[in-house]
């Protein structure tokens, strides 16, 4: 649908998605425990066209907030079912997605910001425990080609922000333990390093920007912070292995163009920050209790895939700026890690 106002406008669009699972059990035997939730899409503003005939402020904000826990108490050294927390598969948050905005005259506000904040916790005592946290899910401020047209000013600048904080927990007192955030990719034990299918977060994407005059600071940013944690003693017969792994992706501004007719200025950030943590105590009667940690972080400030160009008329500048710190730990003492 289509979105216009003849004169000068004001739009405000807020989704919020908050979703909590929990499930519990004392003695489930054989039978699996489980906690998910699957909330696939919150979107703050996805229209054909949104449009002010003169000046206009536009604030588009999504946010979904999941938290799963699972616990499967069991008894100890029996083969209890296991137990597992899942949150934000493949889910997408979009502030603005595929819509067309175009202000006439000035824009005093022109801000989208899409937040996903998933939780994962799975316990067990004597089956196995899987924590996921949003595995190939999507967080975009600005999608989809929403191309954003101001023809005067934009007097306060433009901000695009996307944030993604992701935790998943799993603890087993004598089985294995599997921790993933961002990814369920089977981590390469065999052969070592695998290349991961991750999450991404993203300020802009695929979305051009024209300002006809000045445009201020506009500000297309990225950020994730991600923790895969997985804990075994590891007592039960065979091989255990705990397994804790992390990986997505963060653009700034990503395959878009930017178009100033006068000065203005651009900044594009990524920031992640991830760990990944697996400890497996073992059994002293085995040697193939293993630990195993990855971690995959890839970010970009600025990163243009084809044509796309930045112009600004007069002056101005262009900053682009990634970040990363992480860290992958794996703890065993009696098998490899």
């Amino acid at each position: 649908g289509t979105a216009t106002i003849g004169s000068t406008g004001v739009v405000d669009a807020d989704a919020v998605g908050v979703n909590t699972a929990t499930a519990a059990s004392i003695d489930a035997d054989n039978a699996a425990v489980n906690a998910t939730i699957d909330n696939d899409r919150v979107t703050a503003i996805d229209l054909q066209s949104l449009t002010t005939g003169s000046n206009g402020a536009i604030d588009a904000d999504a946010s979904s907030t999941q938290t799963a826990s699972a616990s499967n108490v069991g008894d100890p050294g029996a083969s209890d079912g296991s137990a597992s927390a899942v949150v934000a598969t493949q889910d997408l948050v979009f502030g603005i997605d595929s819509t067309l905005v175009t202000v006439g005259g000035d824009a005093s506000q022109l801000t989208a910001s899409a937040t996903l904040s998933g939780s994962a916790n799975a316990t067990t005592m004597s089956g196995s425990s899987t924590a996921t946290a949003g595995d190939r899910s999507g967080v975009e401020a600005l999608t989809g080609v929403s191309n954003v047209v101001v023809g005067d000013s934009a007097t306060a600048g433009m901000a695009f922000q996307a944030v993604s904080n992701l935790t998943a927990n799993a603890t087993s007192i004598e089985d294995d333990a599997l921790a993933q955030v961002g990814t369920v990719t089977a981590y390469g034990t065999g052969t070592g390093i695998t290349a991961l299918t991750g999450a991404d977060v993203t300020g802009v994407d695929n979305s051009n920007i024209t300002v006809g005059e000045d445009a201020g600071t506009i500000l297309a940013s990225a950020s994730s912070t991600l923790n895969a944690t997985a804990a075994t003693n590891g007592t039960d017969g065979g091989d255990i292995d705990a397994t804790a792994v992390v990986a997505t992706t963060a653009d700034g501004l990503l395959a878009s163009a930017l178009s100033v007719g006068d000065d203005g200025n651009l900044t594009a950030a990524a920031t992640l920050n991830g760990t990944a943590t697996a400890t497996n105590i073992g059994d002293v009667a085995d040697t193939d209790d293993d630990a195993f940690a990855q971690i995959q972080l890839n970010a970009d400030g600025l990163q243009q895939t084809s044509a796309e160009t930045i112009t600004i008329g007069a002056s101005g500048n262009v900053f682009g700026q990634a970040l990363v710190d992480g860290g992958a730990s794996a703890t065993t003492v009696s098998g490899s890690a």
